[in-house]
């Protein structure tokens, strides 16, 4: 009789061939033989785990319950710390078995096939001049009670924040806005941002179209192509946000609106030889700067005044932002 058409056919996982042998006539070697399993898999029996890998795991789960973002090797060299005798493939195995998953960011977003996307304009351009191109960004702003949502919309080339806007809900702090009013102003060549649902919305695709300014939007996942807005954010929570702790989101926004004042104007920036970003925006265009927003450098009566060095270019602006405090009453900090 030929069975070569059971050998093929019998794909059940190692277990339930196992389950089968025993229960039909025949031999356990022919049985085995026609599921195409080792006759020694059949009378094999699992020992279990050891008493020492039963201690192991004891100090594995605790060491997981007191940090569950504990990983495969952070555990391994705590375990080593404790004079155990370990190798990562030991703990992996262990975790898998305990069913252990350390806590770590997942993967994010994906747009499907009907998502609205642009390839990435700024990758390898040069960005030499003010206005060549804008990048978006929303970040949190944490609060006493509540977080805070900031959208921005920067130059890529000064760093100067043109337009931002803060909102209690990520819902409302839609990116067309902030960019409207940015458009007020000036107008760009390229509009950069990453692929977030409100950049990719039909109210911020249009407003884009309308203004003739063309789409760029960041790889998946690449956070160096945001590298800005990042690098932005980072300035703004290290010099304000982390160090005041804010009752409301109006406290909030006062105290961004004199942080964004002395970002553009009290802030040499090494990248921009030294000047500040209101400066490099400024410098080189015929639009006059806002007067609620600059602190301009005057020019003497006789010409233009003689080159200033980075130090008396910060005073300068300090002073400039210390006179608007007292003016308007805004509680400017100088930290």
């Amino acid at each position: 009789m030929k069975l070569g058409w059971l050998k093929t056919t019998v794909t059940l996982p190692i277990i339930e061939k196992r389950s089968m042998v025993g229960h039909a006539e025949g031999s356990i070697q022919r049985q085995c033989q026609l599921l195409r399993i080792p006759r020694s898999t059949w009378y094999y029996r699992p020992t279990g785990e050891s008493d020492y890998e039963q201690q192991l795991m004891r100090v594995m789960d605790e060491a997981y319950t007191n940090n569950p973002a504990c990983g495969v090797r952070r555990i391994t060299q705590g375990l080593r710390r404790r004079v155990y005798v370990m190798n990562p493939k030991r703990v992996h195995r262990l975790m898998r078995l305990m069913g252990l998953q350390t806590s770590h960011p997942k993967r994010g977003y994906r747009p499907d096939s009907g998502h609205y996307r642009r390839p990435n304009l700024i990758k390898r351009l040069p960005i030499v001049q003010a206005d060549q191109a804008w990048c978006v960004d929303t970040t949190h702003i944490r609060m006493d009670r509540d977080c805070g949502f900031l959208v921005t919309a920067m130059g890529c080339f000064s760093q100067y924040v043109l337009s931002w806007t803060l909102s209690n809900t990520q819902k409302a702090a839609k990116s067309a806005p902030v960019c409207e009013d940015a458009l007020a102003i000036r107008q760009p060549e390229i509009f950069h941002s990453d692929h977030r649902a409100q950049y990719s919305s039909d109210a911020m695709i249009a407003l884009s179209m309308d203004a003739g300014v063309r789409i760029s939007m960041c790889g998946h996942g690449r956070c160096y192509d945001d590298i800005l807005n990042e690098r932005l954010w980072r300035s703004v929570k290290d010099e304000e946000v982390y160090l005041n702790e804010y009752g409301s989101l109006h406290d909030a926004g006062q105290r961004l609106h004199a942080c964004f004042a002395r970002y553009h104007h009290c802030r040499p920036r090494h990248t921009l030889q030294y000047r500040t970003p209101a400066e490099a925006y400024f410098s080189s265009d015929e639009v006059n700067e806002p007067v609620t927003e600059a602190g301009p450098m005057t020019e003497s009566p006789g010409g233009p005044s003689p080159p200033h060095s980075p130090r008396q270019v910060a005073m300068h602006h300090l002073n400039y932002v210390v006179t608007l405090s007292n003016e308007w009453g805004t509680p400017y900090s100088m930290g």
